[in-house]
């Protein structure tokens, strides 16, 4: 079963370990630092469970920019987590209108379930410091 609770520290350091290697690449490819959890818990930010074990981590900054970040464990379940994300988005970005981020050209699986939330793509795209192609899109 999925649920949703609002991350603590001790969430956070639960489930970075474990994040599926293609989400340590992307925010590698952001020139971002994993090693310091600075950039997670700034605003909104939720645990993702999984029959109670913590599999990801999501939230929308004080600037609404959407953000999402899993272990196997959310593509071991993915109809679930999926269903289950079609009630919770809608809930964080609701005080915005609306949450924008960059994703990762590379990413499928971050770029595959954010058309299915209904992410409108932007022809707006960008290098990273670290090299890497990334694309902005709106969550409404």
């Amino acid at each position: 079963m999925i649920h949703y609770q609002q991350a603590t520290r001790r969430d956070i350091r639960r489930v970075v370990p474990f994040l599926r290697k293609t989400d340590v690449a992307e925010i590698h490819a952001a020139g971002a630092d994993i090693a310091s959890l600075d950039w997670l818990g700034h605003g909104d930010t939720h645990c993702i469970l999984v029959d109670r074990v913590p599999a990801g981590l999501m939230g929308v900054t004080p600037h609404g920019i959407i953000w999402m970040v899993g272990t196997d464990l959310l593509t071991r379940n993915s109809i679930e987590f999926l269903r289950a994300c079609r009630e919770e988005i809608p809930k964080l970005i609701f005080p915005f209108g609306c949450a924008m981020n960059w994703v990762w050209e590379l990413n499928t699986l971050h770029r595959r379930w954010l058309t299915w939330l209904g992410a409108k793509w932007e022809d707006t795209t960008m290098t990273s410091s670290a090299g890497e192609p990334f694309r902005r899109f709106i969550l409404v």
